[in-house]
């Protein structure tokens, strides 16, 4: 029964995308990955407990300090990343864009699978201080953020630096922010060693100098 479920599921993908069923593994998965997690309605969670999708409890609310914060300074950087997952369909530029929408999987930069560690490079013209990080990760329908992660700089001799007040392991929130001492530099990572399904999703990265710390 549950097989069918999903062959239903993949289905509806062919139809939506006049596509293949090797299309959907290809082209479509991380939406297929979406519509498992979300279920068929009734939903069975409401009468067991143990059918609730994993990572229902992520959440979705904005750090306090962020109606202090001001600009965010990511939008004026370079982006590197590490991977693409799909290309053209998740793009690195989606993740200073400054835009996002949790109820869609469109406007997110995800990773692929085959190269680990994830990691975002941002880089900037001239050096940025900063003491505050938001990250919005996740996909829509589904609670997917990335688990483990820290946020590097490099220092004056070209090495990352850990800011050990940013390191986070077993993560669930899709929208997060973490607080440090100021740092000044040119360039910031995002160094991230654990996601579901080996897929790192962020719709945005953000940095932000709160206060005069």
């Amino acid at each position: 029964g549950m097989m069918g479920e999903v062959v239903g599921m993949a289905s509806s993908l062919c139809k939506k995308y006049d596509a293949t069923p090797r299309d959907v593994y290809e082209k479509h998965l991380d939406e297929l990955k979406t519509l498992m997690l979300r279920g068929i309605a009734p939903h069975p969670e409401q009468y067991y407990p143990s059918a609730r999708p994993i990572g229902q409890s992520a959440t979705y609310t904005a750090p306090d300090w962020l109606k202090i914060a001001g600009k965010n300074l990511a939008t004026d950087a370079k982006v590197a990343v590490s991977s693409l997952y799909q290309g053209a369909d998740y793009p690195a530029r989606f993740i200073n864009d400054g835009k996002f929408d949790i109820t869609k999987n469109e406007g997110r930069w995800v990773s692929d699978k085959s190269v680990e560690p994830h990691w975002i490079e941002l880089s900037f013209e001239s050096p940025i201080k900063v003491n505050a990080l938001r990250i919005l990760t996740g996909q829509a329908g589904a609670s997917t953020p990335i688990a483990d992660f820290v946020l590097q700089f490099k220092d004056a001799d070209g090495h990352w630096v850990d800011l050990e007040a940013t390191r986070t392991r077993n993560n669930a929130a899709g929208d997060l922010g973490r607080r440090f001492d100021a740092v000044t530099a040119r360039e910031f990572r995002l160094w991230i060693t654990a996601t579901p399904g080996e897929l790192a999703r962020i719709w945005e990265l953000e940095l932000y100098m709160v206060g005069s710390n």
